[in-house]
């Protein structure tokens, strides 16, 4: 049976259940993309940045863009983003590290 990896239905797939409601409630996932500054950047330029992607991110002209290709957007804080990040690089470390993955550089 089809379904969606998100938390929450999508609306472009009103119809479709969640892994979650079909009994895999571990199986979430979500798209996420962020702006990254310099290090060092101060906490006023990052406050200031944030804000600007967030209204840019509300914007009718980004929302109606995003959901041409099937995309909800969403903002959040830097402290927040930084949080998730550090989750999932916490929940797929193990894994990255057992499957042998290296980089080349």
């Amino acid at each position: 049976m089809p379904a969606v990896a998100n938390s929450t239905l999508s609306k472009f797939l009103p119809n479709v259940p969640t892994f979650a409601e079909q009994g895999f409630p571990s199986v979430v996932s979500t798209e996420a993309y962020g702006i990254f500054l310099p290090k060092g950047t101060s906490g006023d330029r990052v406050t200031r940045v944030n804000a600007a992607l967030r209204d840019a991110v509300g914007s009718p002209d980004i929302i109606a863009a995003l959901a041409q290709i099937g995309m909800e957007p969403a903002s959040t804080t830097a402290e927040s983003y930084r949080a998730y990040l550090e989750r999932e690089r916490q929940l797929w470390a193990p894994i990255v590290k057992a499957s042998g993955f290296a980089l080349d550089e």
